[in-house]
């Protein structure tokens, strides 16, 4: 048709029509492209909705709100490295192998919890101020470091808040990994937490997934101040987390029990009777009269 506007299809490079959805040519999806003036003009709405988000002081009070130095996970590991050394300490200071065995055992595990605490620590504080870093780079990196490592709040923050309740849920491709049958909306701070706990970080059927960053790549500038960011992500898909559970359950009720047990070394006697041929067990306890009277004898 004479005099119709058309554009390059950035699949097959072929003239199409503007603002199909899809290329007639080689069935490219084109329903979230965008040419080169709409990204300039949606750039600018979006740093107008900015400004006037943080005018009215709502962004200082979620930043506040999520600006907690310290995490769950990291308190919890805390508290546990600190209930291993004062175990060890407690069994340093008592004599017998037994207690020896609790102090070598309490200083282990508080070394493996000091470990797993400084991860955690390191963890909170790469995720403390994401907005404030200098390079793009580095804030991808640090907003899936918070989105992966359950500090969803701190990373909820850092998004715009006019693109936080997405019209489109888009599925992710795990190759051959287990997906979900659907993806979950999000719509608030608990529907981004659970997108990110429930549909990324986990499997159908309690499955567990380890997802580690590989590559960060430069950016790209799409509009003054707009960039996108390329990232490499290795997922690693584990059984059911309930398996894993019980493991580490079973662990833990181990070096519990270590911990906490007692002994108490005692001499009893048991008094038995032989007849036609077979003994036979005079009382059926533990320390019975037959038994005390038999120590005085």
């Amino acid at each position: 048709m004479m005099g119709e506007e058309r554009q390059e299809c950035p699949e097959c490079a072929e003239q199409i029509p503007v603002g199909v959805v899809a290329c007639p040519l080689c069935g490219a999806d084109l329903a979230w492209r965008m040419r080169p003036d709409e990204v300039t003009d949606s750039a600018q709405s979006i740093r107008a909705g900015l400004d006037d988000y943080m005018k009215f002081g709502a962004y200082q009070q979620e930043v506040a709100a999520g600006s907690s130095v310290l995490s769950g996970g990291s308190i919890a590991w805390g508290i546990v490295t600190l209930g291993c050394f004062v175990a060890a300490v407690m069994a340093g200071m008592q004599n017998g192998d037994d207690a020896e065995g609790i102090a070598v055992l309490g200083v282990v595990g508080g070394i493996f919890c000091s470990i797993c605490t400084l991860v955690y620590l390191s963890r909170d504080l790469g995720s403390m101020g994401l907005a404030k870093v200098r390079k793009p780079k580095t804030f991808v990196r640090r907003f899936m470091k918070a989105a992966l490592s359950g500090r969803e709040q701190r990373a909820y923050v850092a998004t715009v808040p006019t693109n936080r309740v997405p019209t489109t849920m888009h599925e992710v491709d795990l190759g051959a990994i287990p997906q979900h049958a659907e993806v979950p909306p999000i719509d608030s701070l608990g529907g981004f937490r659970k997108y990110w706990r429930q549909y990324i970080r986990r499997g159908p059927s309690l499955q567990s997934r380890g997802i580690a960053i590989r590559k960060v790549h430069e950016p790209r500038e799409l509009a003054p101040g707009l960039y996108a960011v390329q990232v490499d992500l290795r997922v690693t898909n584990y059984p059911s987390l309930a398996l894993i559970g019980i493991f580490v359950l079973g662990l833990f009720v181990a070096i519990l029990v270590l911990l906490l047990q007692k002994k108490h070394d005692l001499t009893i006697t048991k008094t038995v009777i032989f007849h036609n041929g077979r003994y036979f067990m005079l009382e059926p306890e533990l320390v019975g009269t037959w038994d005390l009277a038999a120590e005085q004898l």
